[in-house]
């Protein structure tokens, strides 16, 4: 019984600390939005979406991988591990933003490379230590979640106080210095924690071995998930360079990206699936009962969440940001469709990387990519701004059917 209260406060626990994490991220837009010119916000759209591409490839790299190898392991090497991901994390966010930042001043003029930099830096060094506290549990899910709570007061703090002076630049500022101050707070409390202070002695030799080791198994896992993860990129946010590239309208980029950011809101529940459940896929035996019974108990649920909210969120659009952006119900329409199946397939997902059986997440990223792509240069002349939409909606509709028959033909003998 104790056991079972343990798991269902941490499983709330999470699902709070995502709320807060996405209503930071989602929650920024909606201000934004609001606050800045629709130049601004555009090239903000622009900028920001070389972030994410640097943010999904660390995430993938380093971060998400500690969900699985922490528990399955190196749980007695807790403190060790975390050095080397944080050094990984480090070394890899300066190199490639680099390289980002070259193409990305070709198209956003008013933003520096330490402004680009350090935003990458504090976010991804944010996720990997969060990744930590779900990896430990042992009560640091809660300081997780109160870190989450301080860096919204913080972050929108400094965007209200300085409402009157933001370009691209000072948002990245305010980004990165959220994200860098509270990281290294939540450092210290996980650094300090008992279970790693537990930890072994490792002398210099064994660490550097243990260093190659860390690099091999997480690229073994990783691989076909960061190849993916460029093309997951492509379709949701590349699309918005695109777009810029092609001359779209201001208008219609900040409404479109607006919209996305309304109905992500729904990856609150898909993060929290993956964080909370991919150490426990990682373990379990009889994971097709365990999948079967999951979604028997939360369907229903789940769509009754999206019912009640695909109305409420056209209110809120249409109260809060029609005069500003313009008639939004068929992209919202078909966002929150979108949304649905990427929560309704996301156990499937997390099964197939909990036990290590990433290719075909990377088929399903290449093909929806090479749909929106394809979709997009066809139809752009045709539609006009609507293909960013058209294109947008197959790209996610090609990969949840991946992932689906990936699971149900392809891979569902090897999931035991």
């Amino acid at each position: 019984m104790r056991l079972y209260l343990v798991k269902h406060h941490n499983k709330i626990l999470s699902l709070l600390d995502q709320a807060f994490v996405s209503f930071l991220n989602f929650g920024s837009i909606f201000i934004l939005s609001k606050l800045v010119d629709k130049d601004i916000f555009s090239d903000f759209v622009v900028a920001y979406s070389y972030s994410v591409f640097l943010f999904l490839f660390t995430s993938l790299f380093i971060s998400s991988p500690v969900l699985i190898f922490f528990s399955k392991k190196w749980i007695r090497f807790g403190k060790s591990y975390l050095k080397i991901n944080i050094t990984l994390n480090i070394v890899i966010t300066f190199f490639i933003s680099q390289i980002l930042f070259y193409f990305l001043k070709e198209q956003v003029q008013t933003i520096e490379f330490y402004n680009f930099f350090f935003l990458c830096l504090g976010i991804s060094l944010y996720d990997l230590i969060k990744k930590f506290c779900y990896s430990i549990k042992r009560g640091l899910i809660k300081f997780g979640l109160i870190s989450s709570v301080i860096l919204n007061l913080l972050f929108f703090g400094l965007i209200f106080l300085n409402r009157d002076y933001l370009s691209v630049s000072l948002i990245f500022d305010i980004y990165g210095y959220s994200f860098l101050l509270i990281t290294l707070l939540l450092l210290v409390i996980v650094y300090r924690h008992e279970f790693l202070k537990s930890e072994n002695i490792v002398h210099f030799k064994v660490s550097l071995k243990f260093f190659k080791l860390v690099l091999q198994n997480h690229y073994k896992y990783a691989k076909w998930l960061i190849l993916g993860g460029v093309f997951f990129w492509m379709y949701t946010q590349g699309i918005y360079i695109l777009a810029n590239y092609f001359n779209f309208s201001d208008d219609h980029i900040g409404k479109f990206k607006l919209i996305q950011s309304m109905t992500g809101i729904f990856a609150i529940l898909t993060i929290t699936i993956e964080n909370y459940y991919k150490p426990i896929f990682s373990i379990q035996n009889n994971l097709n009962k365990f999948l079967a019974d999951s979604y028997r108990k939360n369907f229903k649920k789940i769509l009754l969440l999206f019912l009640i909210a695909l109305p409420m969120g056209l209110l809120f659009y249409n109260y809060v940001y029609a005069e500003k952006f313009g008639d939004g119900y068929l992209i919202f329409s078909l966002m929150i469709l979108v949304q649905f199946f990427l929560v309704s397939i996301k156990p499937l997902s997390v099964a197939l990387k909990s036990k290590e059986i990433t290719r075909a997440i990377f088929f399903g990223h290449l093909l929806a990519a090479l749909t929106m792509l394809i979709t997009f240069m066809i139809l752009k002349n045709y539609i006009g701004n609507y293909v960013l939409l058209i294109s947008y909606f197959l790209a996610n509709c090609v990969f949840c059917g991946c992932i689906i028959y990936s699971f149900l033909i392809t891979h569902i003998k090897n999931i035991k």
